[in-house]
């Protein structure tokens, strides 16, 4: 079928729903929802229409100012039954992007995966998708690859999106960074998450940082270090009165070294009462992961 973006673009895309008739080759695979832990959601939490997927993000990227906040910072996604959740959970859209991009899955003709061709499949899921009611492509920065020819227009797209956190009105705005976690280092107020390709890092309160690591303790632990993966977050960020960006809450995954070689994962541990972070995003099915299926 073909799609218009609503920047006016005309492209192909899959028929909806019908992803997993498609060859695992093509391009327009996608896994069944059995498969890739879309079973546990309600179409309001994931809607693909023609026009589209539409995602209800649990975590609300606007807020009255006149009204008390409700959500609190770096909520673990635990508690509903599966098949009842009526939105997704950061966890649960880095993984849906994830598949979607089809970086879920490895091809040896490929070649090595790179943070460059990682951010151009994310890119493409920006442009048909909408989160909360608003499109992905404003509320949703994805780092992009440093080059020297780049770093004016990279710092420039970065500017316009810390513009529109914020106070706008009676309306407070936050929005979605993408990226590799590259080093966390210790401030005077918390911690700094530097990310790959990105000069500015993000601040975060060390109260943050330290719910992060038990939620997802094989993410931001030792396990990228010692098995040679990448930690990819998904955060939730507004600007600070200084313009800043402040992380306020994230979601982290490890992905495996690339290209493959003779590895394993560690034997995970008994499941706790908060979700630990599922060890990888591996090659298909999506996320089977020892701990947790997909799309959590």
């Amino acid at each position: 079928m073909i799609r218009s973006t609503r920047a006016g673009r005309y492209h192909i895309a899959g028929w909806p729903g019908d992803g997993d008739q498609h060859d695992p080759n093509c391009p327009f695979h996608k896994l069944g929802p059995g498969l890739s832990g879309r079973d546990r959601y309600s179409t309001q939490a994931i809607r693909e229409t023609d026009d589209g997927v539409s995602i209800r993000l649990s975590t609300p990227l606007t807020s009255s100012l006149s009204q008390p906040e409700t959500h609190d910072a770096a909520q673990e996604e635990t508690g509903e039954e599966a098949g009842a959740r009526r939105s997704v959970g950061l966890l649960g859209l880095l993984h849906w992007l994830w598949e979607q991009a089809h970086l879920n899955v490895s091809h040896p003709q490929a070649g090595r995966l790179t943070w460059r061709k990682c951010h151009a499949r994310l890119h493409q899921q920006l442009r048909e998708t909408t989160i909360n009611g608003q499109g992905m492509d404003e509320v949703l920065y994805v780092v992009p690859p440093f080059t020297a020819a780049a770093a004016d227009a990279n710092a420039a797209a970065l500017d316009t999106f810390r513009a529109r956190l914020g106070r706008h009105g009676m309306t407070e705005r936050r929005a979605l960074t993408l990226g590799q976690i590259k080093e966390v280092a210790p401030t005077p107020y918390g911690v700094a998450y530097r990310l790959a390709h990105q000069r500015t890092p993000l601040y975060a309160r060390a109260a943050l940082h330290t719910r992060a690591t038990r939620s997802y303790r094989h993410a931001l632990g030792k396990t990228a270090t010692e098995y040679g993966a990448a930690t990819v977050a998904l955060f939730v960020v507004e600007r600070s009165p200084k313009g800043h960006l402040i992380a306020v809450d994230l979601a982290a995954m490890l992905t495996p070294p690339t290209p493959p070689t003779r590895w394993s994962w560690p034997t995970p541990s008994p499941p706790a009462a908060v979700p630990s972070s599922s060890p990888c995003a591996t090659t298909p099915p999506m996320l089977s992961c020892p701990t947790s299926s997909s799309l959590t």
